[in-house]
């Protein structure tokens, strides 16, 4: 059996280090675990091996570091990131309507609004003009967000829902607002959503 390398400067192998970097996308373990590669047979083995996993020192000392990089940049961008999310879940598609109801030129949405579309397909529209074939128009289409996502992110960080996490040693949970009370999480969000409104 081949030895595992191991990153002298982190203590980590390739796949700890695969697992730390998925698990700093959604602080999903179990996912990350299955996502770094990892197998197991149901998601409840893999929620535990990841358990174990967050509870390595290598681990845990890899993560604290991390997150403390992404603490500090957070932080700068922290209202931004909520006023993003609030547009995404809650934002007014009739924004992206002319009063007519002809679509609005990408060019002219704000990037809250323009957040709103997740992808747009265009295709051209071909016809026969004057006996040679010719681009005569094009048809859009638009695919909006799916808003429960940033639903979900926001209301976490405005402390709605409950967040259980078993470890087996103690590991921190990234919060970039964790200085703020919950009222003063729902305050935010309120504003954010009353600066953004369209019109």
């Amino acid at each position: 059996m081949p030895r595992v390398r191991v990153d002298p400067a982190t203590g980590l192998n390739p796949m700890q280090r695969r697992f730390c970097d998925e698990y700093l996308l959604d602080f999903d373990a179990g996912a990350a675990y299955l996502r770094a590669g990892y197998k197991a047979g149901t998601r409840k083995l893999a929620q535990d091996a990841a358990s174990r996993l967050l509870a390595n020192e290598a681990v845990k000392g890899f993560l604290s570091g991390r997150q403390s990089a992404l603490q500090a940049i957070a932080e700068v961008d922290q209202a931004a990131i909520m006023r993003q999310l609030a547009w995404m879940g809650m934002g007014d598609i009739r924004a992206l309507f002319n009063a007519d109801g002809s679509v609005r030129e990408i060019t002219e949405l704000t990037s809250q609004q323009a957040a709103l579309i997740q992808s747009i397909e265009v295709q051209e529209i071909e016809a026969v003009v004057d006996g040679e074939r010719q681009v005569v128009g094009h048809t859009k289409r638009f695919r909006l967000v799916d808003r429960i996502k940033p639903l979900h992110l926001l209301g976490l960080q405005i402390g709605m829902f409950a967040q259980q996490h078993k470890h087996s040693g103690a590991v921190g949970v990234f919060d970039p607002s964790e200085h703020l009370t919950q009222e003063q999480r729902r305050k935010l969000a309120e504003e954010i959503l009353q600066r953004d409104a369209p019109g």
